[in-house]
């Protein structure tokens, strides 16, 4: 199996919740999250699925790992990747980050 080799350097989690206005839309969310590959990111995964039944809203909670093998990242460096990632993604209507 491949076997990477483990950062010295620290590691930036960012966790972001989305909301999202049509349970139908919620799988063209998890495809996009699930198409981001980039050497910085370590592990992303879902951390919280909610549905709420009276209003059809669902909050997906999603998590990435950033990490360098070759240096601390900065902020400037995550939040352009942070970016790249969530882009896409607001630009679906009825998909939002509360507080974004």
């Amino acid at each position: 199996f491949d076997v990477k080799p483990i950062s010295k350097y620290p590691k930036v989690v960012r966790d972001f919740s989305f909301l999202i206005d049509d349970l139908h839309k919620v799988n063209t969310v998890i495809t996009l999250l699930d198409e981001v590959l980039d050497e910085l990111i370590k592990d992303s995964f879902i951390f919280d699925f909610y549905k709420n039944d009276k209003t059809k809203i669902v909050k997906l909670g999603f998590r990435c790992i950033f990490q360098s093998n070759l240096n601390t990242l900065s902020d400037i460096e995550v939040n352009e990747k942070v970016q790249e990632i969530l882009d896409p993604i607001l630009k679906i209507e009825g998909v939002s980050i509360p507080g974004m």
